[in-house]
């Protein structure tokens, strides 16, 4: 019986790393591997492969967007389906100041509403603690996403690469920084004093006093 044009004679058999990649993926969907993955020797020996095979199955995996790898730190699950853990991450330097827990208190009522616990850390004026704390969260990937209160410029730009290298989406508060390409939130003083200015002036004020550090700014 002759075979009807266009039609496959047969399925095209995986190649063994596809076939760990598959099993791979699935073990993923159902639970059995959250946020990272057994090291290498002890993931070959439960799939029943080599390293190589299940080395080229994980690069499979990796360009697919399923996992990720830190050097020196493993290999990770991306964020999706088991591996969130509904926590988002705020990191400042003091929780103690007005305009800070004004700002927590916004974002605490935002993230009940998406159903998002926070998880809160201070640095307190240490850089290397700011660092690890930043580091540890990329590396357990503890939370979904940061929101962070740089102690500086310099800290944006040395810290950035470890979000970058853990693919963990974050937003900046507090600093404008110009020219710089990650997510940041910044507040816009001149048009806030100018409002206050302005309700002062339909109050009737004519002679409003203006406080500042710097002795050589001027108010038009």
């Amino acid at each position: 019986m002759k075979k009807k044009s266009g039609q496959k004679a047969s399925t095209r058999r995986l190649k063994k790393y596809e076939q760990i990649a598959a099993e791979l993926e699935q073990k993923i969907q159902d639970g059995t591997y959250t946020k990272k993955l057994p090291g290498i020797r002890v993931l070959a020996t439960e799939l029943n492969t080599n390293a190589m095979t299940l080395g080229t199955a994980v690069k499979l995996l990796s360009e697919k967007g399923l996992l990720y790898r830190i050097p020196k730190s493993g290999t990770y699950i991306q964020d999706g389906g088991h591996s969130r853990t509904g926590v988002i991450a705020f990191i400042v330097n003091d929780m103690n100041q007005p305009m800070t827990s004004r700002i927590l208190s916004s974002i605490s009522e935002v993230a009940q509403e998406k159903k998002l616990r926070l998880v809160l850390h201070n640095y307190l004026d240490n850089p290397n603690r700011e660092t690890q704390i930043i580091k540890e969260i990329v590396r357990d990937r503890s939370a979904d996403g940061i929101i962070w209160f740089p102690s500086s410029l310099d800290a944006l730009v040395r810290i950035r690469e470890i979000f970058r290298a853990g693919k963990m989406p974050f937003i900046g508060i507090g600093i404008p920084f110009a020219g710089v390409e990650e997510t940041v939130v910044t507040g816009d003083p001149f048009d806030g004093f100018r409002t206050l200015a302005q309700h002062l002036v339909d109050q009737k004020c004519r002679r409003i006093l203006y406080v500042t550090d710097r002795p050589r700014s001027k108010v038009t």
